[in-house]
């Protein structure tokens, strides 16, 4: 019995550098033609949570992902706040995307108050955004809200986000399919 699953085993994986070697030829021979092929399993393979340098380098696919940096001066708050988490989600294809990545650093001169993972649901509650991005479990506070069918979004601040000088980072997590705010 050992001998047949080492045996199929054994086939199967020459039967991938077959293939492999196959792609690789026809590579050689029109440059592109593969392209979308290694796309898609770089793509599949930066989704899963492995250390970065062991992730494939996807800028040959068109996907380039940089972080935008931004020093936010006024008050900040919880509309502010949306605003940055919102527009990473849409970018990410509303948990679709494949790549993990921070999509935006902030350096606050100025927190309005204390933004707390409630307050931040309450605010999306009160502007009908639960659907968008649902958020229906409260890390800190280990208790469940009214705000969509899913927990699409990790709060990673203990005690909230407050005081002046505040760097926070809005983060896709590919492999949850969630928003970080870190």
């Amino acid at each position: 019995m050992a001998e047949i699953a080492f045996k199929t085993i054994a086939e199967l994986v020459v039967a991938l550098f077959a293939v492999g070697f196959f792609l690789l030829i026809i590579e050689g021979m029109l440059p592109g033609a593969t392209g979308n092929t290694f796309c898609g399993i770089g793509n599949a393979i930066s989704s899963l949570p492995l250390p970065s340098y062991i992730k494939p380098n996807l800028d040959q696919c068109g996907i380039k992902v940089l972080s935008k940096k931004q020093e936010i001066e006024g008050p900040f708050n919880e509309a502010m706040l949306s605003q940055y988490v919102m527009q990473c989600w849409k970018d990410n294809d509303e948990g679709h995307g494949g790549v993990t990545h921070d999509c935006f650093e902030l350096f606050v001169l100025e927190v309005s108050g204390n933004i707390t993972e409630s307050s931040f649901t309450d605010y999306h509650i009160s502007k009908g955004l639960c659907e968008t991005l649902p958020d229906n479990f409260l890390e800190e506070e280990g208790a469940a809200k009214d705000c969509g069918e899913a927990n699409r979004l990790f709060w990673k601040y203990a005690g909230g986000i407050s005081g002046s000088e505040v760097t926070m980072i809005i983060k896709y997590n590919a492999f949850d399919h969630r928003i970080e705010v870190i």
